[in-house]
């Protein structure tokens, strides 16, 4: 007969292998009940919540509710394959076992693992790694060591699960313990982020004034060129003298970006010669002043790699980092946090004021930059400052080397003329030695039968045909041009050691 109160409905039925499971109480309703494998199997290292954590979410309010047949999960599968490594055999079973506590870790393994390997170049405790920080220690606490510290900020989960740990603390692993002594820094984020900053901020401040004052003078010296302009002024007269009544004609300038093409502009007659050849021969012959214009312009290209958004935006970056630090420090300090407020207070105060005047200096720069690219009538929006000097030095560098190109070929022009001139002396000298002993002619002039021939063109044999290098020996040899060695004969050789012997 059923037991006072109602008997309960039946428990659930026993898993397969398993043993059957206990009855419920008299009285009782079935909850949910967990399934117990059969075999140990792997632990599956997930993130578990707790009572607390689980509260009000959906798996207190919404999973519960799902109705899930248990035929439906497949716990043979797990069983079958996420077995338990079998315990290695021991060998010695005299050996003692280690009573040696083992270390508790809280946080997931391998963020541990790395946490533990910065931890370590500080070869301190974790409190002692801490207190340096409130305490602003730049020998302990430097550059390289914070920005691995900010690589491994706790996460709430992480430092949630320290905070719950009710054991010994002592067995705590490093990083564990490293958590718990930051615990205790408030906004430690903040603070880090703060130290790493005032470490780095010398060499970011240098690097934007130093930027800053490179387009300065990049921008200065394209402005006060004088001989620049009178370059220009020349390219100008030249330009509109080829265009003449042709649309580009007429021209009042020309877009900085003609430069280049000064180059593309061949001779019809030479086309080893270029538009800037012959500008640049006729500036350095007439307008020699003018044409040290590249020695104007010596920081302008070192001025064109560095584009001035990027140093406004540097600029801007440092103001920006120091105002999010000075409203940190508006908050009353605790007892902790005095040493750190007194220390970044006076760091803000001082980088402040220098962060506000540089500022202020691009600013400045800015307005200087535009001004100069709308002066050749060009847009800072459409050419920013540094693409514009950019083009202002490859014509620099382009005007010096056509200076040298030209150099070269008037100096190889010179040689070939030389030779050609010495090789007509040759052959007037041996037509008069050849001739009637009459008077010589005149220098210059060709030997009286002879004719003489352009720079360049094949020599000719008598009946017009071009002459190939066989041609040119018996010529050469017919009209004596050539040296004659000396060669012993055998009998000469013979009276030599004749000699000898007597």
């Amino acid at each position: 007969p059923p037991p006072a109160g109602g008997a309960g409905p039946p428990g659930p039925p026993p898993p397969p292998g398993g043993p059957p499971g206990p009855p419920p109480p008299p009285g009782a309703s079935a909850g949910p009940s967990v399934r117990a494998p059969s075999k140990k199997l792997k632990a599956f290292f997930w993130s578990k919540l707790n009572d607390r954590q689980a509260a009000n979410t959906i798996w207190t309010s919404d999973v519960p509710k799902i109705d899930i047949e248990e035929e439906k999960i497949p716990f043979e599968a797990m069983e079958e394959l996420f077995l338990a490594a079998k315990p290695k055999t021991v060998k010695n079973l005299d050996k003692k076992k280690d009573n040696k506590p083992k270390v508790v870790n809280l946080i997931d393994p391998q963020r541990g693992n790395n946490l533990a390997i910065v931890l370590s170049q500080f070869k301190m405790t974790p409190d002692a790694i801490a207190r340096d920080i409130l305490n602003v220690n730049e020998e302990t606490i430097t550059e390289e060591r914070l920005e691995s510290l900010l690589k491994y900020i706790p996460t709430d989960d992480e430092v949630e699960a320290v905070k719950c740990y009710q054991g010994d603390f002592a067995l705590l692993g490093n990083s564990e313990k490293f958590i718990r002594a930051i615990m205790e820094i408030p906004a430690y984020e903040q603070k880090v982020t703060g130290l790493l900053f005032k470490q780095q901020f010398e060499e970011k401040f240098a690097d934007v004034e130093r930027f800053a004052q490179l387009l300065e003078v990049g921008v200065s010296q394209v402005a006060g060129s004088e001989n620049l302009k009178a370059v220009l002024k020349v390219v100008l007269e030249v330009g509109n003298f080829l265009n003449h009544k042709t649309r580009y004609g007429n021209a009042k300038g020309f877009k900085v970006g003609s430069l280049r093409k000064l180059r593309d502009a061949r001779s019809s007659v030479k086309g080893q010669i270029t538009l800037l050849h012959v500008l640049a021969d006729a500036i350095s012959k007439e307008l020699s002043e003018a044409a040290s214009f590249p020695e104007d312009l010596s920081g302008v290209e070192e001025a064109s790699k560095i584009p001035l958004s990027k140093v406004k935006a540097d600029i801007n970056d440092l103001v920006a980092q120091m105002t999010k630090i000075s409203q940190q420090l508006e908050k009353k300090p605790t007892p902790a946090e005095e040493k750190y407020f007194e220390i970044l207070s006076d760091f803000v105060q001082k980088s402040t004021e220098r962060c506000n005047a540089l500022k202020e200096r691009v600013s400045k720069l800015e307005q200087t930059a535009e001004t100069l690219v709308s002066a050749w009538g060009e847009s800072i929006k459409s050419m920013p400052v540094e693409e514009f000097l950019g083009e202002v030095a490859f014509f620099a560098r382009d005007f010096e080397k056509a200076l040298e190109e030209s150099d070269r070929r008037r100096k190889l022009e010179e040689k070939r003329a030389a030779a050609e001139k010495k090789k007509l002396e040759r052959m007037r000298k041996s037509a008069g030695s050849a001739g009637s002993g009459g008077p010589p002619p005149p220098p210059g002039a060709a030997p009286e039968g002879v004719k003489l021939r352009k720079v360049g063109e094949p020599k000719r044999n008598e009946f017009g045909r071009q002459m190939g290098p066989l041609d040119m020996l018996f010529s050469n040899i017919r009209e004596g041009d050539f040296k004659l060695k000396k060669v012993e004969t055998n009998e000469e050789n013979t009276d030599k050691e004749e000699k000898t012997e007597n």
